[in-house]
Formats: structure tokens, C-alpha cells, sequence
């Protein structure tokens, strides 16, 4: 079911068994964050620790696997063919069996915005404070997190260091690890 291809141009239709549909845009890391940005409920626990629960099952379509050795799926999970969502592309338009829930939308909807790099500053030996200026308000809540990419496709996810602002501020506090990138 995994297809290595490039969906970064376009738009893709995602069909849920039993009504509704969701777009994962260009911009979309995931299945999941597009599932959440576009306001449907898939269930996920990733800031919990409780990996597996945004499982899908791909009825029609392709899919791009971003983290095929995820651990969150089960033997008995990866015989069936499901998928994380978390770790999941659509390759054109696709259709999927997912149980959603209402409860299961963050209270900050994900969403993908440009920031601008606007000062670096070494805290200790091996950490260092990054600030960006959005062009809005930074919104999000304790236990949130940002996806970081830069030119080359390289992501990371960080937590936030500062406090939600109206001023548009994001601010990450990364220590350096030896052999990182």
C-alpha cells in the first residue's frame, strides 16, 4: 500500500467510511494533521504516550508511509494493514475507515503558518533559545507542540518555551546533540 511518490503539489480528497471528508493540502505533515485542521475528530494520543490510536484502515487509494516502523501498530495490526494516521500521506484522493469523535478536536487547531527566525541566543554549552515572528497571534495550549522544517524537508517537533501571545512570538529552547542534525 505504501507508495513512495511526491504529494507536496497537491491536494488530496480523503473520504471517511460512513460520511465525511477531509483535505490533506500541501502543507499537511499528515493524514492527522489535516484530519484535525479541517475540523474532524480522529482520535490520537500523541502527546500522552499512548501511540496506536489514530490507526486507519485504507479502503481506496495510495498512501506515502512516512515512519513505516512506527511503533505504535501491533503485529496483529500491521496483518490487518492498518495504518497511523500520524504517519500517514494520501497519494491522490483516498478513502479510509476511522471511528471519529467530536471530543476527540484539540482545543488549537493545528495550522501551518511562516515564521521568520529573528534572534539566537546560547543559554548554556549546548542549549540554545530560537525566537520567530508569526504574522498573528502564537495560540496554543500547555503540552502543545510546533513541527519545525526547514528548506530541506528535515522536521522536528518542539514544545513551546514561552507563553501564548497576541504578538505573534515562538519561542524553543533545543539542546544541541552530538551527531544531530
Amino acid at each position: 500500500m505504501a507508495d513512495g511518490g511526491n504529494t507536496a503539489e497537491c491536494a488530496a480528497v480523503v473520504s471517511i467510511e460512513g460520511g465525511g471528508c477531509f483535505v490533506q493540502g500541501p502543507d499537511d505533515a499528515s493524514l492527522l494533521q489535516a484530519a484535525l485542521r479541517c475540523g474532524v475528530g480522529m482520535p490520537y494520543e500523541c502527546s500522552s504516550g499512548g501511540c496506536g490510536s489514530c490507526r486507519i484502515q485504507v479502503l481506496s487509494g495510495k498512501v506515502e508511509s512516512l515512519w513505516p516502523e512506527a511503533p505504535g501498530l501491533s503485529p496483529r495490526d500491521r496483518r490487518k494493514g492498518l495504518l497511523l494516521a500520524c504517519q500517514t500521506r494520501a497519494v491522490g484522493d483516498l478513502a479510509i475507515k476511522v471511528n471519529t469523535d467530536a471530543g476527540c478536536l484539540p482545543k488549537v487547531p493545528p495550522q501551518v503558518i511562516i515564521v521568520r527566525l529573528v534572534d539566537v541566543r546560547d543559554l548554556t554549552r549546548d542549549i540554545r533559545e530560537f525566537r520567530f515572528a508569526g504574522p498573528g497571534p502564537a495560540n496554543f495550549l500547555p503540552g502543545q507542540y510546533a513541527i519545525l522544517h526547514d528548506r530541506d524537508g528535515l522536521r522536528r517537533c518542539y514544545s513551546m518555551s514561552n507563553l501564548p501571545n497576541g504578538e505573534g512570538h515562538w519561542e524553543f529552547q533545543i539542546k544541541r546533540v552530538p551527531g544531530g542534525r
